[in-house]
């Protein structure tokens, strides 16, 4: 699994993906120069997640300026993720999973740039249950890693 950060453009986006069978497109905050944050890349990685619908895409903190079309858009692609880092507000994730199945929608916490208690506080905030929670913080991903979900204690 690979996650392209600062400073890769979408070709080298593409071509690691390519070589990975994965897409991860990620914004960034205002801790460095956003990467694929207009509309023509979300664009882009529409198009390449509905002709490659066997690639997952993870979008990272990739949704705090992405509203109307687009993010109905990337919501209706079912290999399109997103995570909870940048979600603001009282029941931030709760609303995000009005948009986004909950099976799609990972633990994100832009740690060491955000404090991981926040990510952590996200969840308890929000009126989720234990079956979203546990998807969120573990399913989820484990899935998406073609992994076992058989945690000690879980």
């Amino acid at each position: 699994c690979g996650v392209f950060g600062i400073g890769a453009t979408a070709d080298e986006v593409r071509q690691k993906a390519e070589l990975e069978k994965l897409f991860a497109a990620a914004e960034t905050t205002a801790t460095a120069k956003p990467t694929l944050s207009s509309e023509e890349s979300l664009d882009e990685i529409i198009a390449t997640s509905t002709s490659r619908p066997e690639l997952p895409v993870i979008l990272l903190n990739g949704l705090q300026a992405v509203s109307g079309t687009i993010r109905t858009a990337l919501a209706a692609l079912p290999n399109v993720c997103v995570e909870i880092a940048t979600q603001q507000g009282i029941g931030g994730v709760s609303k995000l999973i009005r948009d986004f199945p909950f099976q799609r929608v990972l633990f994100g916490s832009y740690f060491p740039f955000f404090v991981l208690q926040a990510a952590v506080l996200k969840l308890q905030e929000s009126d989720l249950g234990e079956e979203i929670r546990r998807a969120i913080t573990l399913d989820n991903a484990s899935r998406l890693l073609n992994t076992s979900t058989r945690v000690s204690g879980r």
